[in-house]
């Protein structure tokens, strides 16, 4: 019956089925023609993402992604080369926009790079860090002992201690002479020492109340000095840290201090917007030697930066970088709008900044947080 009824089916005409057969041809999609031209990659010196090694070749992280990328499948194969450029990020947007590279390593993805070409996944996310000099254990405790907080601290304590060895004094100089006498010179003095002892749980038990309103100020020192005690250690530890360890409250701490920072740091424009006025160091010798010799108490920079040239050029571990929140580098590739290029490089990339292998690649070029 089937058979049959296929039999009795009318065939379409010839320009019927011309026209459907160009119609599913308009439709399939095909991937965009790949130029045959070798890939001009643009690549300018931005420590740790691209600088160039004792022999001249480049290295860093950027460039090792793009060697891996480019042995991807959607890449391998494909003839590339290096194209170093000059000038900041604005002037590498400008020779991708005018054909002069095909993709720029590295750019920093904000709002005007997006705007102006098609970028690659972030594989790398830095933030500010700031420089300070480490001061040793003998200098700390030092400045510890000689700060005006603990000094306030110490006076108010002391303040606290007579009074509470007057009450004391005062319940039990009557009836407990042997322990308080009742000359107030020795009997404050003792009053004195008995609160002492007794707020760090020392206890000698060379002197006790034995009145009940005695026993009354000594219950109620007790719990009082639980407190007072978990202060004053808090106070000593916040007295005890150097510059190199305190906190840093960004940005107020860095309006107030003599800030130092590298002459094209990416966190410039950030200083001027929380109207922070750093000096500006050509080099980071001379913005080490400021450090050392005082002329600065911290340097602000991006942080994988900082932690490169510690690893590579800063031999002085007398001093330690510690990382904020401010975020300062989201580190990508650039491709021209439109680039046949883009998609493939994009795959390429995410393959490989996804892999578990890539997670050693940045630590091999940047010394380790702190």
């Amino acid at each position: 019956f089937a058979s049959s009824a296929a039999a009795q089916t009318p065939a379409a005409p010839p320009l019927i089925a011309k026209q459907a057969a160009h119609t599913v041809e308009a439709v399939t999609p095909s991937a965009p023609r790949l130029p045959s031209s070798p890939l001009k990659i643009g690549v300018r010196a931005q420590a740790p993402w691209a600088f160039q090694d004792a022999r001249g070749d480049w290295d860093g992280i950027a460039v090792e992604l793009w060697d891996q990328a480019a042995k991807q499948p959607e890449l391998e194969g494909r003839p590339w080369s290096f194209e170093p450029l000059e000038g900041d990020q604005a002037s590498a947007l400008d020779a991708l926009k005018a054909g002069r590279v095909d993709v720029v390593l590295t750019v920093d993805a904000d709002a005007d790079a997006e705007r102006q070409a098609t970028l690659s996944p972030i594989f790398h996310t830095s933030h500010m860090g700031i420089v300070r000099k480490k001061e040793g254990k003998i200098v700390k405790t030092l400045k510890m002992f000689t700060s005006p907080s603990f000094l306030k601290i110490l006076a108010g304590l002391i303040v606290l201690l007579f009074v509470v060895g007057v009450f004391i004094w005062l319940a039990e100089r009557k009836e407990n002479e042997d322990d308080f006498q009742k000359d107030p010179k020795g009997g404050l003095w003792s009053g004195f020492w008995w609160a002492c002892v007794t707020m760090t749980t020392i206890g000698y038990g060379d002197k006790a109340p034995s009145t009940v309103a005695g026993r009354l100020v000594a219950m109620t020192w007790m719990v009082v000095a639980l407190g007072v005690t978990s202060s004053l250690t808090a106070a000593m530890t916040s007295a005890s840290l150097g510059d190199g360890d305190a906190p840093v409250n960004v940005p107020y701490d860095l309006r107030e201090t003599k800030v130092g920072i590298l002459k094209g740091s990416p966190m410039t424009s950030w200083a001027k917007r929380e109207r922070i006025n750093p000096r500006v160091y050509d080099s980071p010798k001379l913005a080490m030697q400021a450090l050392n010799n005082k002329e600065i108490k911290m340097l602000i920079g991006d942080e994988a930066h900082l932690r490169h040239l510690k690893q590579s050029q800063w031999k002085d571990t007398s001093f330690s970088i510690k990382v904020t929140e401010v975020p300062s580098v989201l580190a990508t590739f650039a491709m021209p709008e439109g680039s046949a290029w883009a998609e493939p490089i994009k795959r390429s990339v995410l393959s490989r900044i996804t892999s578990a292998s890539w997670e050693q690649v940045p630590g091999r070029y940047m010394s380790k947080t702190e």
